[in-house]
């Protein structure tokens, strides 16, 4: 759908280009001084042309297709963060389904799990916690958790790949993966927002912000089990 608006609107490009030339040409061969005092009805009414085109086309964008959602603001999506980071960190897992990405089980018999992120940019942005659980025997759960991302309010979490989860002996792996999204962000033409207050004063600049959400790993082990982290500068947080 994206190439046909790009078609239409590089149609719409020709077609005023091919009226601006036509007029040239007509000028030319009527002479300057037949149309001088004319020369601005032809300037406004290949103007008015360009109104009513865009106007149209507009209008005729298929809306069938697309996907609407009320955008959110940086500020709503650090306050759904912060609301997933107190209820896992107080343990209460279950309040935060909404926001639980995917699960791994793994059979484990040692005394000893080390945690080993892997790094991005030699940097590593997730939280590790980690709970005892009295009933479990000879297992490992491990529940990964995180944020809503956002460009321009709107959700695009869900096209993010998330990191997976490998465990080699008493070594969980974390495996952060990298994603490449294409963004393209549709808007009224300047000759609709130059009427309207959404017209800022600049049509060839355009604002826009993101927000990536934070992951969250949290951990279930045998009551007898410790668990450390890999590296000294990434902590685990006990859940109690």
């Amino acid at each position: 759908m994206m190439m046909n608006i790009a078609i239409l609107q590089l149609l719409v490009f020709i077609v005023l280009i091919g009226v601006i030339m036509f007029f040239i040409k007509r000028q030319k061969k009527m002479g300057l001084m037949t149309i001088k005092g004319r020369s601005h009805n032809w300037i406004f009414s290949i103007y008015l042309l360009a109104l009513i085109v865009c106007t149209v086309i507009y209008f005729m964008i298929p809306s069938s297709d697309m996907t609407y959602s009320e955008p959110k603001s940086i500020e709503q999506s650090m306050e759904e963060e912060q609301e997933l980071h107190d209820r896992l960190f107080s343990g209460d897992i279950a309040e935060a389904s909404e926001n639980l990405r995917n699960e791994f089980y793994f059979e484990f018999t040692e005394d000893v799990l080390i945690v080993k992120p892997t790094y991005q940019d030699n940097y590593y942005s997730g939280n590790i916690l980690f709970e005892r659980v009295e009933d479990f025997e000879d297992e490992v759960q491990v529940y990964l958790y995180s944020g809503n991302s956002y460009i321009d309010g709107f959700d695009f979490t869900d096209r993010i790949d998330p990191p997976s989860f490998v465990l080699e002996e008493n070594e969980l792996q974390v495996i952060e993966r990298s994603s490449e999204i294409s963004f393209a962000k549709l808007a009224q033409e300047f000759t609709l927002t130059q009427f309207s207050d959404r017209h800022s004063g600049n049509p060839f600049h355009t604002e826009s912000s993101s927000y990536h959400g934070a992951y969250f790993v949290y951990i279930q082990v045998p009551m007898d089990v410790d668990v450390t982290s890999a590296y000294s500068d990434i902590e685990l947080t006990e859940v109690k």
